[in-house]
């Protein structure tokens, strides 16, 4: 939205802010009445902050110069973040539940919990995984970063 400030700026359109239109399609009246936190209607409005004009001037040559270098078969390695990547962490449950009891990001804790609350649970590890690369990736089949995380294309039924 901040590069489209941008562009309208740069046709002498001055912008005064920035908002997001959305629309909630699985919005409930129910839950908007119930929580708190809820939405209070199927189409709300979200700010957006505003760049500065620099500011937008300098991601868009950092953008640019990222696809140049792709297009001479250069490529950042993804975040944590662009791969949205789950962190490990170690549930405390008991055997055959579907469900934990707790769950913590640290076996340590895990543990700790596990022998306070008795014998009948278990701690079970839950690996981290790249949802993106697993799950929605198109070209994870070729991305050397994905084979050196052992990320493998995830077939996710439709």
């Amino acid at each position: 939205m901040n590069l489209y400030r941008l562009l309208a700026h740069e046709h002498g359109l001055r912008v005064d802010k920035l908002m997001s239109s959305l629309i909630l399609r699985d919005w409930r009246a129910r839950e908007a009445r119930d929580m708190g936190d809820y939405p209070k209607h199927p189409f709300p409005e979200i700010p957006v902050e505003m760049w500065t004009l620099e500011e937008a001037w300098t991601f868009l040559r950092e953008r640019v110069k990222l696809h140049q270098a792709a297009r001479e078969g250069t490529y950042p390695p993804c975040s944590d973040d662009d791969r949205w990547m789950q962190q490990p962490s170690w549930a405390v449950q008991k055997p055959g539940a579907k469900r934990a009891y707790r769950v913590f990001n640290s076996q340590f804790k895990a543990n700790q919990f596990q022998a306070q609350a008795g014998a009948q649970y278990i701690v079970v590890h839950r690996p981290g995984e790249n949802i993106r690369c697993a799950r929605y990736c198109p070209v994870v089949s070729w991305c050397t970063q994905a084979k050196a995380l052992g990320v493998t294309k995830e077939e996710v039924p439709e």
